[in-house]
């Protein structure tokens, strides 16, 4: 009986532990999101351009992507389950967040044709990865809907 009676009192404190670590990283995410959130108001102030649309939605981007993983570590943190959907959702930002450099990269004159056909390439990966994404974020909802509660 001992055992076991040590073996709780060391997984509650692992638990602990792993929820101090969870509400760091949680710290950390909030961090990087207001620094990223402050590098796209800077940009919007400074630059003008052709430019600058894609400039400014690129760390913008990294904001909201930086904000569902900040959702699921705290949904983790109140329920210790974790939820992949906003993981799916955090891939699908950086899929379109791909996309919107390829295009500032691909401006014409700016690349060879090799580049440009590399360029064409990974927009086709990148619109294939979207759409199964979409389609595992709609499965996964309803998956979720159709169970009972």
């Amino acid at each position: 009986m001992p055992a076991s009676g040590g073996r709780s009192g060391w997984v509650r404190i692992l638990d602990w532990v792993e929820d101090v670590l969870y509400m760091v990283v949680a710290v950390m995410l909030v961090a990087l999101a207001v620094a990223a959130l402050v590098d796209a108001i800077r940009l919007f102030l400074q630059e003008s351009g052709p430019e600058t649309v894609a400039r400014v939605l690129d760390p913008l981007l990294v904001v909201m992507m930086l904000l569902e993983l900040l959702h699921t570590v705290v949904v983790f943190i109140r329920t210790h389950v974790l939820d992949f959907e906003p993981l799916l959702v955090v891939a699908l930002i950086a899929s379109v967040r791909r996309i919107l450099v390829l295009t500032v990269e691909s401006l014409p004159g700016r690349v060879s044709d090799l580049a440009f056909r590399q360029g064409m390439a990974e927009y086709a990966l990148n619109i294939l990865f979207i759409g199964l994404l979409v389609w595992a974020i709609h499965y996964s909802r309803a998956r979720r809907s159709d169970r009972p509660a």
